[in-house]
């Protein structure tokens, strides 16, 4: 058994009816049709085949929580649990007509449900039902991961076990039935390795402090540097008020948008500008309409959240290596080639914070009592609904997790696009999540049901922005008025004409 670090245990913490910690993704697979039986009938048996063949290889899949009495330090992870195939992997089917509508509601009204806790955490519901506009024999799969088990780059790893570059890899020949389950450990035994972790925990504290500090006094320095410029990149600033920084309610919204990534790439080599940074443009200036649909857009800046990761390279583990960080949307700047130069600033200051205190940030801190004060947190600032009283430190989640360039099969149905689904909490309404994948950048957008629920909106706007960013590019220069003729000043019409 293996205690849950601080960073994975807190999405246990803070989870609540509004707010279920666990991350997805919707993924479109082309699936042959079957003879004799429902297409996903047949899809759920060979998915269900495959898992079962692959969990010595992701024992992620097969591991479930054990907590300590009173709860008074984090729980344990029981390895080598009964897996009930059916109960992971189950069917279901769109109402009619089958469109992007009802795709996305299903998402919505699935990722608001909390996760069985008694059972390992993670879920598969192939989904059929779908119409034309998704291709022929198309089904979806949606994937339901708990964010204490796995962050972003462990839920790649773990769709490295599961997906294959075939359509017809090698399998061992397994079936779904449970396995015998592990004995119970006895409580000396929690109490000990709960003991002996914070031990070993305190004094990787201890010896990290010096370092710490040191790193601390740097970046504060710079900080006070920044802001004593004046700079727009100046961190730890007030976001501005908009109908996102509400507490949120049980439900959800949900959609997405996609764009070519070659293209992307392209038109960032031409302006000088990283995926990244192109990433955050387009959703600052899908952003700028989606807001003004609802408030008057603010003469402040919106800030978003951005995961950054902390993981090693090569390093599989399934649990949570990560921190989060503030970039600045210049979502205030009208002008779409100066809200990208100001995008590109802010997120180089970024990453030189995040060199300056990346080696002193750590996952791994002693736990004892840290349930009952995290606990008690979360229910005071959700039932006092801080996050509407006090002003937050972002406006929305903004991530990108990149993934595979070539096609992916999945139990022999080639997956057609990915989107990731995410997680929203009090004060930040809004998560937009990325993932790259053979040729494409597909755009998770998920919010909270009651404050966003014209969240497809949002999702137009970004593929909007991108077909803006498209035409500036193809756009030709004006040609050269020559010495006897002044050129007339043209007016600005769009984003398109000013890039």
């Amino acid at each position: 058994m293996k205690q849950l670090s601080v960073l994975d245990a807190l999405f246990l913490y803070l989870e609540t009816p509004e707010m279920p910690m666990h991350v997805g993704a919707l993924q479109l697979l082309a699936w042959p049709p079957q003879r004799g039986r429902a297409r996903g009938e047949a899809y759920v048996d060979a998915l269900r085949r495959l898992v079962a063949s692959r969990l010595d290889r992701a024992p992620m899949l097969s591991r479930r929580l054990v907590g300590l009495p009173l709860q008074f330090g984090n729980p344990f992870w029981l390895e080598g649990v009964p897996v009930d195939l059916h109960w992971h992997v189950r069917a279901y089917r769109l109402p009619p007509p089958g469109g992007a509508a009802q795709l996305n509601q299903f998402i919505a009204r699935h990722h608001a449900q909390r996760m069985d806790r008694s059972r390992p955490l993670w879920q598969l519901a192939v989904i059929e039902g779908l119409d034309r506009t998704f291709g022929a024999n198309v089904l979806a799969v949606y994937t339901k991961l708990h964010h204490a088990a796995v962050d972003g780059n462990a839920a790649m790893a773990l769709s490295a076990v599961l997906f294959d570059t075939a359509a017809d890899p090698a399998t061992d020949q397994a079936d779904a039935r449970s396995v015998a389950a592990p004995p119970a450990p006895a409580l000396s035994t929690l109490l000990a390795g709960a003991l002996r972790n914070q031990v070993v925990q305190s004094g990787r504290l201890l010896r990290s402090v010096p370092t710490a500090v040191a790193g601390v006094a740097g970046v504060l320095r710079q900080w006070a540097e920044a802001a004593a410029r004046g700079a727009a990149t100046a961190p730890l600033q007030l976001v501005p008020r908009t109908f996102l920084g509400v507490n949120v309610s049980r439900t959800r919204a949900y959609a997405t948008a996609r764009v070519p990534l070659a293209e992307l790439k392209e038109l960032g080599r031409s302006c000088g500008a990283t995926i990244n940074d192109l990433v955050l443009w387009l959703v600052s200036t899908a952003l700028r309409d989606y807001i003004a649909l609802h408030q008057p857009l603010p003469q402040r800046p919106l800030l978003a959240s951005v995961p950054v990761s902390l993981r090693a390279p090569g390093d599989t583990t399934s649990n949570t290596q990560a921190t989060l960080t503030a970039v600045n949307l210049a979502t205030h700047i009208a002008d779409p080639a100066q809200r990208l130069a100001a995008i590109r600033a802010a997120t180089a200051a970024m990453k030189d914070t995040m060199a300056r205190m990346k080696p002193v940030l750590s996952t791994e801190l002693p736990s004892i009592g840290l349930p009952w004060v995290l606990r008690g947190a979360a229910a005071l600032y959700g039932g006092a609904r801080i996050a509407e009283r006090l002003p937050g430190l972002a406006n929305l989640v903004v991530s990108n997790v990149p993934g595979p360039q070539f096609p992916l099969y999945l139990a022999g149905a080639r997956m057609l696009a990915t989107y990731p689904v995410s997680i929203v909490v009090h004060g930040v309404a809004l998560n937009i999540t990325v993932q790259s994948y053979d040729g494409a950048l597909g755009f998770g957008c998920t919010a909270c049901g009651k404050a966003a629920p014209d969240i497809a909106r949002l999702a137009h706007g970004i593929e909007q922005a991108f077909e803006t960013l498209r035409a500036a590019a193809s756009r030709p220069p004006d040609p050269d008025p020559g010495p006897t003729r002044r050129a007339r000043p043209r007016a600005r019409t769009s984003d398109a004409q000013s890039l």
